[in-house]
């Protein structure tokens, strides 16, 4: 029986997953289209109710399977993860890679700056860079962290692996430290100053 057969003779308009069980009961009912489709309409021993049962028992085991597919594939995405994470690690303990700075200020000297001298605010640090720089404030972004770098132990590839807090730091006119970007219609220019001289920086 076509599923438009079914549904002239029930007015009843199944899922796809209905319909397979209404096929599979039609083949196993015994009788003609016209008493099978009766026997739907008035549930008859149960008919329309068993349908509807087994097409919902077919959807969780469907739904139960497609849930195992998935966790399946996350398992092996994981493993994959797990193995490139292995073969990355072996190849930069080959590579030689090791902390690389290139900012003017070391890490330790700016952390005995900042143990001995005041965080600036933005406000401070634009005001600073204006008159001692003659950079347009309207145009400098002060940055409150500088990248990180790694380099190779042949000292041919540097590369970036995180970042570390570096806001601007003041204690005397010679001693102090701002991190900054200029914005013009041209590009961005990245600026340290630092003891009160200024460094155009590279990253």
């Amino acid at each position: 029986m076509m599923r438009e057969e079914f549904e002239a003779r029930t007015g009843f308009f199944p899922t796809l997953a209905q319909y397979k069980v209404i096929e599979e009961e039609y083949s196993a009912f015994g009788g003609d289209k016209d008493a099978f489709c009766d026997a739907v309409k008035e549930n008859r021993d149960g008919l329309a109710e068993k349908i509807q049962r087994k097409a919902d028992e077919a959807a969780l085991k469907a739904e139960h399977e497609q849930w195992k597919a998935i966790s399946k594939k996350d398992d092996e995405i994981g493993e994959l993860k797990t193995r490139l994470e292995r073969l990355q690690a072996d190849l930069d303990r080959a590579e030689g890679w090791t902390a690389h700075e290139i900012s003017q200020m070391h890490q330790d000297d700016y952390n005995r700056l900042r143990s001995c001298g005041r965080e600036m605010t933005d406000s401070e640090a634009w005001e600073y860079i204006a008159e001692e720089f003659g950079f347009n404030s309207d145009r400098v972004q002060i940055l409150r962290q500088i990248p990180t770098y790694q380099i190779n132990k042949d000292k041919t590839n540097t590369r970036q692996n995180g970042k570390v807090s570096r806001p601007p730091v003041y204690d005397a006119t010679d001693y102090l430290y701002v991190r900054f970007d200029v914005h013009g219609a041209g590009g961005t220019w990245q600026y340290e100053a630092v003891n009160g001289e200024l460094y155009q920086y590279y990253d």
